[in-house]
């Protein structure tokens, strides 16, 4: 009795197609339904932990830019130098890295191994690092490539040449 109440308080006895139409209905308001587990609407749990995605995203791009930028330019003067090849092999090997292997290494060995970061919780600043750090280093390869070729590609364009050539 009490399942056939709940199906329908929740609307679950209604054909499947209708509610997905109904949910999608719902959100593109903004209306998520209630959470089972938290039993308050959906919404409001998502806005409410929209402060620390936005902190881990903003520190993962500090991270990214620090990186990558300088990594991709030295890589990209350098060409074929020991330190490109080095950079080259290891973002390679980082982009082949599955994320959740990156982070349980990151974690072992920050955390656990050198206890250099906290292994878990929220509030100070030194909690945002290992988890920001672990987002970055899964896109910075991408990044150091994209950067490393675009340089390489704009230092072999003839207006370069013809400004090495005038002195500039």
């Amino acid at each position: 009795e009490t399942l056939a109440i709940v199906r329908e308080e929740r609307g679950l006895n209604e054909p499947l197609l209708t509610q997905y139409v109904q949910w999608l209905g719902g959100a593109l308001q903004l209306d998520f339904g209630t959470s089972f587990l938290t039993t308050n609407e959906v919404t409001d749990d998502l806005f409410s932990k929209f402060s620390v995605t936005l902190q881990l995203s903003a520190v993962a791009f500090i991270f990214i830019i620090i990186v990558c930028v300088p990594i991709g330019i030295l890589s990209a003067m350098k060409k074929d130098s020991f330190f490109d090849k080095v950079t080259r092999l290891t973002i390679f090997s980082l982009a082949s890295m599955p994320s959740f292997w990156l982070a349980f290494i990151l974690v072992y060995t920050i955390s656990l191994k050198l206890d250099l970061l906290p292994l878990m919780g929220w509030g100070s600043a030194n909690m945002v690092i290992l988890p920001a750090l672990t987002l970055a280093i899964g896109v910075i390869p991408y990044y150091v490539r994209l950067i490393r070729t675009n340089m390489i590609e704009q230092l072999e364009q003839p207006f370069v040449t013809f400004a090495r050539a005038r002195g500039i």
